[in-house]
This record gives structure tokens, C-alpha cells and sequence, in this order.
């Protein structure tokens, strides 16, 4: 089973919570994601394996997005995940906090927006974890 993350991280990082509620009743589940996340979806327990958007993919049989999990999973309110957290760091900074290779004023676990737009907030750039000039949290 293929599941795919086409919108946007944030969509990514909610929706993923699903993955091990499929694996246990899907023969294998491969994700096809963000490359600039893959780093931190690695500890979701369920994913066989992770693979960049518009990347080479293996044979799959089904493929769902992301954001349909629960409703075909046919999860009810009791039955939504609630280990937090679902997902952790990885455990070398530079892994997930590299701004070189992350799109332009990305970096971190939140999105603070484009500079000069009035969305980056003096919060925000403390937070960023690089620190790289010019960098913002995601």
C-alpha cells in the first residue's frame, strides 16, 4: 500500500498518525513524502519504507493520500491515536535542520513564512534550530 503526502507539511505531520493504524492491516505500507521530512517520518512505527515525492517508487498494489487515512480506515473519535508524541527528532540536528538542503527559509519544525511579509515573527526566528542566517523555522 502506497500512501501518499502530497499537500502540505503540516498536512504531512497530522496525517501521518494513521500509517501504523494501516500497517497492521495492510501486507506492507511504503510512504511517499516530502524529501525535506523523510528524516523525521523514519520514527513513525508501521512504514516499511520512505520515499521522496516524484521519486523512484516500488511496485505497489493501492495507493491513498494521506489525508483519506482515517476516513478509510474508518477510525470513530475513541479511536484516533494518542501516543504523543508520534513522531521524534532525529537524533543528528543536522538531519532534519539543514538548510542547504531544505527549500528557502525552511528549517525546523514550523512555518514562520517568507521574510519581509510581515508572517515571520521574532518568535519564530529564535526558534529556528540552525541558526543559519537568513534561516526561518518551518
Amino acid at each position: 500500500m502506497l500512501v501518499r503526502c502530497y499537500h502540505g507539511f503540516g498536512d504531512t505531520l497530522q496525517f501521518i498518525r494513521f500509517v501504523p493504524q494501516l500497517a497492521a492491516i495492510a501486507r506492507s505500507v511504503i510512504v511517499e513524502a516530502q524529501a525535506e521530512l523523510l528524516s523525521l517520518l523514519r520514527s513513525i512505527p508501521g512504514a516499511a519504507a520512505l520515499y521522496p515525492l516524484g521519486g523512484e517508487l516500488p511496485e505497489w498494489d493501492v495507493a491513498i493520500e494521506s489525508m483519506e487515512l482515517a476516513h478509510a480506515l474508518r477510525l470513530r473519535l475513541s479511536e484516533l491515536p494518542g501516543r504523543v508524541p508520534y513522531l521524534v527528532r532525529p537524533p543528528a540536528r543536522e538531519a532534519l535542520c539543514d538548510c542547504r538542503r531544505a527549500a528557502p527559509g525552511i528549517c525546523g519544525s514550523g512555518w514562520c513564512g517568507p521574510p519581509g511579509t510581515g508572517a515571520a515573527s521574532a518568535r519564530c526566528r529564535r526558534r529556528c534550530c540552525c541558526r543559519s542566517p537568513g534561516c526561518r523555522s518551518i
